[in-house]
Parts: structure tokens; sequence; C-alpha cells
């Protein structure tokens, strides 16, 4: 059985955003895929809710870690989720969808 790599978790810089757009059009048909306004959208004004999952580069010294993965949302006062609630970021609101 191959080892798992080394993961480490920490916020997604605004740098790292083109490697996670690369994540989300590998994921996702062109028409459903976030747009990298959105991701900037998001990392500028939800930034601690845009987490990534990095595996640790030691081959490397210029880039010490690989984004892999990973996870974002905002913050919304809708009940459902709709196109406008991921568009959007509501600081005061809760991410409580129940």
């Amino acid at each position: 059985m191959a080892a798992l790599p080394d993961l480490s978790f920490d916020y997604v810089s605004s740098d790292e955003i083109p490697a996670a757009l690369e994540i989300e059009q590998l994921g996702y048909p062109t028409d459903e895929a976030a747009s990298e306004a959105s991701f900037r959208l998001r990392q500028s004004q939800a930034g601690d809710l845009f987490l990534g999952a990095y595996e640790q580069n030691v081959s490397s010294s210029s880039k010490p870690r690989k984004l892999v993965g990973y996870i974002c949302a905002t913050l919304s006062p809708d009940t459902t989720l709709t196109h406008h609630s991921m568009s959007t970021h509501i600081p005061e609101s809760s991410s409580d969808w129940r």
C-alpha cells in the first residue's frame, strides 16, 4: 500500500487562487465552475472560509507546499442554497443551512 502524502491545512492566499481555480475547473463542467473573479471575491471577503489542503513539497525549495484541495464558503442570510447566496458574502450571517 502506498503511503499517504503529508498534508497540512491553511488558508488559501491570493497568490494561490490560480491553483484553486485549476482544481475547480477539473472538478466541474465549464458552465458550473466558479470564476476567478468569484474566487478572488471569496478569498478577499471570506478568507477565513477559504481553506486549502496542502501537500508538503520537500523536493522544491521555491514552493514548500502544493495546493491539492480546498473548501470555500460564504455567509448568507438565505435559508436555501442558491446561486445568489453563493455569489455574495454577508459577514453578519450564518453558514447554518438547516
